[in-house]
């Protein structure tokens, strides 16, 4: 929305000439530039709104940065954070060249988070016919947003209340079970009710989300987090019975923090004896349940997309079409295509950033390690992609990452990492 205020006001302001370059200027010299090349356009819009949200959120590495400054006491430096940034931040995108023909060109394929964008895009720059109303389509969202922003304003910060509607908690407020099972912050928040958008649209908007994705969802979130956790947690299963019903640390046998310092060497290995002496870990049984529901996920999804889409894509690799392309991709043919070699120059770009990182930052960590991660990568893009296009469910992968290398290279948390 900034981006095309910014573009409108720019539109009118810029001026409208042609700059003429000297011929003098190697390469070149006698070429002309405008700035202001005429009105302010949808692509040039699509364009700053794909570039402005690449970077958005943070790499998934700056963790391993943080973690190894606040719970190891090791700064890692800047040359370090820069090359492993920029490794796993390009990394991915030297795959597009093969997840795009299977999973951007296919019709079936729908995207709905993509159709939300270009919906918004639409109507900032479709004019200004309307119906028999004659509400145009910047009006009527203009109106929305406005009437949107002005009903927030009710529940969060007239009555927070409405935001967590835990009316339950509030007939029985000195109830430990009714807080743990329908409290919203800290419990498990079987109430369900709420008048705050931001809350509804919290995991992603209900609205994008298939009805039958929705309901999947839905079914699974009870069947693990309303009946197995309150199970687990109240016949005190894996002694979590002392732990807050929702949590994401770790505590030690005392029910406090634990102190990862205490299990620790000199060399920030991990010492098996140190912590037979201190405490087991303990963590909260909102946490074991993720745990397991990722373990199960981590397989599920993969078998759920061999056995929905295995032919479709076994077909997809062999370069068979089954399909017609999307209507976007049909149009998109007047363009060429970024050539494969651009992709394999990124990925060994992005490869050798990563070798760099492991030399700067003195690890130990061999050179067909980042292999595994990347081939780790690959592989469950795939069908992380297929849920992701069809459903709005983006699906993690982050346990896997630390599993595998926690058992290849055991005592050792920054391979780990």
């Amino acid at each position: 929305l900034v981006a095309h205020v910014i573009g409108k006001v720019m539109e009118h302001l810029l001026p409208i000439r042609l700059w003429f370059i000297p011929d003098g200027i190697p390469w070149i010299g006698g070429s002309s530039f405008t700035l202001n090349p005429g009105p302010f356009g949808i692509k040039e819009h699509a364009l700053i709104f794909i570039m402005s949200n690449c970077p958005i959120s943070g790499p998934y590495s700056l963790n391993f940065v943080l973690v190894a400054r606040k719970y190891y006491n090791v700064e890692l430096g800047s040359g370090f954070s820069f090359c492993l940034h920029l490794s796993t931040l390009a990394l991915s995108y030297s795959f597009g060249w093969f997840t795009q023909r299977i999973f951007v060109k296919r019709s079936t394929m729908i995207w709905p988070t993509t159709l939300l964008t270009s919906s918004l895009l639409n109507t900032l720059h479709a004019g200004n016919a309307g119906g028999k109303l004659r509400l145009t389509r910047t009006k009527f969202f203009t109106l929305i947003t406005g009437l949107s922003a002005l009903y927030y304003f009710i529940p969060g910060f007239l009555f927070t209340g409405l935001s967590y509607f835990s009316f339950i908690c509030w007939i029985f407020p000195k109830s430990v079970v009714v807080n743990q099972l329908f409290g919203t912050v800290t419990g498990l928040g079987m109430g369900v009710l709420t008048f705050d958008w931001a809350q509804i649209s919290f995991m992603g908007s209900p609205l994008l989300t298939p009805w039958w994705a929705a309901i999947q969802t839905f079914v699974g979130f009870v069947l693990f987090y309303w009946i197995i956790l309150p199970i687990l947690y109240y016949t005190n299963s894996f002694k979590t019975g002392h732990l807050p019903i929702m949590g994401y640390l770790a505590y030690d046998r005392f029910g406090l923090p634990y102190n990862i310092d205490q299990i620790l060497n000199q060399d920030r290995s991990f010492n098996a004896t140190a912590y037979a002496e201190y405490s087991p870990l303990y963590i909260p049984v909102s946490l074991l349940v993720t745990y397991l529901s990722a373990f199960v996920l981590a397989t599920a999804f993969v078998v759920a997309t061999i056995l929905d889409f295995g032919d479709e894509l076994w077909k997809a690799l062999r370069g068979k079409q089954q399909e017609d392309d999307d209507i976007h991709a049909r149009l998109m043919r007047k363009y060429p295509e970024i050539p494969a070699l651009w992709y394999t120059g990124v990925f060994v770009v992005s490869f050798t950033l990563a070798v760099a990182a492991i030399q700067i930052g003195h690890f130990d960590l061999p050179i067909w390690g980042v292999l595994l991660a990347a081939a780790l990568v690959f592989i469950y893009s795939i069908p992380a992609l297929y849920v992701y296009s069809a459903t709005t469910g983006i699906i993690s992968i982050n346990l896997l990452a630390q599993i595998i290398p926690g058992s290849i290279w055991p005592g050792n948390p920054f391979n780990n990492m």
